[in-house]
């Protein structure tokens, strides 16, 4: 989604660039500003600066999420909640930022009931605060649940788009194989033991 923003010379109200008030504006009076510019000098406009105006943009990546990736949405209290296989997921809007902050749901907890996701609790994601758009944040939920589906089937071979979780396996893999050398040298004390045993026995 564009971080351009569409202002008019007679307001100090800017809007994205497919907003309903722009088609409203006389073509002399449109003023094209990049967000960070829009931003100092005016003030955003309320229609296009909610998460409402951003589902009905985003409507059809929405839509490819639920057919191919077996997403579920539910849109409540100005908030977008997703369920995938492996967890929930709650976007909410920050006006202030014009940004898209992003919070999972609290593992330890009763089974999700996604008739009401609003009742469990959430906790921010702290490697990406932020996204953009509803296209980022569904990529971000589609690795991150990939990874975590993956790590309890236990896969081996996994291809990590994310820093984050290419970090975690990586730790995950040194931690199996100090295990692995802790089990080995365990063996190899009860083996000595159990010689001491026969000699003296």
């Amino acid at each position: 989604m564009s971080t351009k923003r569409i202002m008019s010379i007679e307001s100090n109200i800017y809007h994205r660039p497919s907003c309903k008030y722009v088609y409203f504006m006389k073509p002399s009076n449109k003023e094209k500003l990049l967000w960070e510019d829009a931003k100092r000098c005016g003030r955003p406009c309320r229609h296009c600066n909610s998460m409402s105006f951003l589902c009905s943009e985003e409507r059809k990546t929405i839509e490819w999420n639920t057919e191919n990736r077996n997403m579920e949405f539910k849109y409540k209290g100005g908030m977008l909640y997703v369920k995938t296989k492996v967890g929930c997921w709650k976007l909410v809007y920050a006006r202030n930022m014009e940004q898209i902050a992003l919070y999972h749901r609290n593992s330890r907890q009763a089974e999700l009931d996604f008739k009401h996701p609003e009742k469990d609790r959430y906790h921010q994601q702290r490697d990406q605060l932020y996204f953009n758009n509803i296209a980022q944040a569904l990529n971000y939920i589609y690795d991150h649940d990939k990874y975590k589906a993956a790590v309890q089937r236990g896969d081996k071979r996994i291809v990590y788009k994310n820093k984050k979780y290419k970090e975690q396996a990586k730790r995950r893999e040194r931690k199996a194989a100090l295990r692995r050398v802790d089990r080995l040298f365990d063996m190899i004390e009860k083996e000595r033991l159990e010689k001491e045993q026969v000699m003296h026995g």
